[in-house]
């Protein structure tokens, strides 16, 4: 396989895992699991962002992904001057 369909294939997985981290986390909110829900829920938003960052990563970098959801956070969307998210 070439270079884009790894990254192809890769970022499907990531999306994948993180759509069953999502239902999982909505399953455990409407039962009242909140620690666990919450868990669960972070783990989602951080393997769709690993997911968004693949598109400019090089290849062997994929796996230097870092979890600082925070910073994944600002180069996904953009942060304004006052900290919060701006649309995109």
């Amino acid at each position: 396989m070439d270079e884009i369909q790894d990254k192809e294939r890769l970022q499907t997985e990531y999306v994948r895992s993180a759509l069953h981290y999502y239902i999982t986390a909505r399953f455990a909110t409407i039962n009242a699991l909140v620690p666990l829900a919450g868990n669960l829920a972070h783990h989602a938003v951080e393997l769709f962002l690993k997911a968004a960052l693949l598109k400019n990563t090089t290849k062997g970098a994929e796996g230097q992904i870092a979890t600082r959801s925070a910073e994944h956070l600002g180069a996904v969307q953009g942060v304004d001057e006052q900290g919060g998210v701006e649309q995109v």
